[in-house]
């Protein structure tokens, strides 16, 4: 489920590795004799490039909500809250073109970043591992993320909740467009776009993320589709905002749309 990324770790005297989060795997699944009761899907993971050797993982655990269901449309809560996973891309960062940070989200609504360097053999680890903001238990981070450095202290994450790929929830869960600036020891909400939501009896509107956020510069772009009423036409949608929130062109209006909403 988890495409991975691939870097040189800390500096030139680090081996090439690839991180990936261990994706999703049903309950049922995750139970079969074979697995010894080992929970799956959450544990984030750097390996080998050369070879897969795993040199170290940490997992991220869950809220316990749902965690022992597998089709979440039969839950008296329907698909609001899931199985945790991480299941979304992580994103490889540091300094010049080495990695020593990574970023991931988890289908409980958390950012996760990943410190990491090299112990006295040379070989990747993972040196912390913080949760950096929770979404909410309602608000499944599927996709990768983007960042920006900005100033060489100020570290954006970019990210989106929801998918388009996913079963309808009720009337009352909106996504949102979300963007974080990591402080260190956490992480505080930079700007918050929340997503159509019209849950009358038809569902007349329900906006959601389609992929993973891109970045130009100090733009960043989002893409959702905004789902109709069934045999409607869905609307696709590309939002542009700066790193912190604010009109990424100017303040003209299109067809009645500002143009962080082109």
């Amino acid at each position: 489920w988890s495409d991975p990324a691939v870097g040189q770790v800390l500096n030139t005297t680090g081996p090439y590795s690839v991180l990936v989060g261990s994706g999703f795997l049903a309950f049922t699944t995750q139970q079969k004799a074979n697995r010894g009761g080992t929970v799956a899907g959450t544990t984030f993971c750097i390996l080998s490039a050369k070879d897969g050797t795993l040199y170290d993982s940490k997992d991220v655990g869950s809220d316990g909500v749902n965690e022992e269901v597998d089709d979440c449309t039969i839950n008296t809560s329907g698909c609001r809250q899931i199985k945790n996973a991480l299941q979304s891309d992580p994103v490889a960062t540091g300094p010049s073109a080495f990695v020593t940070r990574s970023y991931i989200g988890d289908l409980d609504g958390n950012l996760w970043r990943f410190d990491i360097g090299l112990n006295a053999q040379r070989k990747p680890v993972i040196n912390t591992k913080t949760k950096l903001y929770l979404a909410g238990s309602d608000q499944p981070i599927f996709n990768s993320m983007a960042t920006v450095n900005v100033g060489g202290t100020h570290q954006y994450a970019f990210f989106g909740t929801g998918s388009d790929l996913r079963p309808e929830t009720d009337k009352d869960t909106v996504y949102h467009l979300l963007a974080v600036l990591d402080s260190g020891a956490t992480g505080s909400k930079t700007f918050d776009r929340p997503l159509k939501k019209i849950g009358d009896a038809a569902l007349t509107a329900d906006e959601r993320v389609t992929a993973f956020p891109a970045l130009a510069g100090d733009i960043v772009f989002f893409t959702t589709t905004t789902i109709g009423p069934v045999c409607n036409a869905p609307n696709a949608n590309l939002y542009a905002f700066t790193f912190t929130g604010g009109s990424a062109y100017d303040s003209k209006y299109v067809a009645g749309e500002a143009l962080d909403h082109l």
